[in-house]
C-alpha cells in the first residue's frame, strides 16, 4: 500500500511520467511533495522489516 501511496502523492506533485490531474490545487501539489518521499520512505522499512521476519 506504501508503494501505491507513494506513487500516488507523486502523481499529486507533478512528477513528469506519472500524468498530471489537471484539479489538483497548489495546496494539494504541496501535500503530494511533502507526502511522496514519506511514503517511500515507508515503503523501504516495511520492504526492510519483510526481510528480516522471514530469516
Amino acid at each position: 500500500m506504501a508503494v501505491l501511496f507513494t506513487l500516488v502523492n507523486a502523481n499529486q506533485a507533478g512528477i513528469p511520467g506519472l500524468g498530471r490531474h489537471p484539479r489538483v490545487s497548489g495546496n494539494g501539489r504541496h501535500v503530494g511533495i511533502v507526502f511522496a518521499p514519506f511514503w517511500a520512505v515507508v515503503s523501504g522499512l516495511n520492504g526492510l522489516a519483510f526481510a528480516a521476519s522471514s530469516i
